[in-house]
């Protein structure tokens, strides 16, 4: 079949994704990291209550898993994927 000529790749970098990164069933998965939107939304909630200019818009990194960076187990983001 066309398997190995087809890149897969899924959103959410959940334990599931990771499992089938791992086993070679998926190439990739982009994991959004909920710790760190929360974290930037009570930031900038805490300077709307104190007055100061708030962005209408906030950039939150994500973290695009793939077996090397599953296996390295290098990037300090790993520790918000669940």
């Amino acid at each position: 079949g066309k398997g190995p000529q087809v890149t897969i790749i899924g959103v959410d970098g959940n334990s599931d994704a990771v499992k089938s990164i791992k086993e070679g069933r998926l190439n990739a998965s982009v994991a959004q990291l909920p710790y760190l939107v929360g974290k930037q939304a009570v930031e900038n909630v805490k300077k709307a209550l104190a007055g100061d200019k708030v962005e209408d818009s906030i950039a939150v990194p994500t973290l695009v898993l793939t077996k090397d960076v599953i296996d390295a187990g290098k990037e300090p983001m790993l520790q918000y994927v669940k």
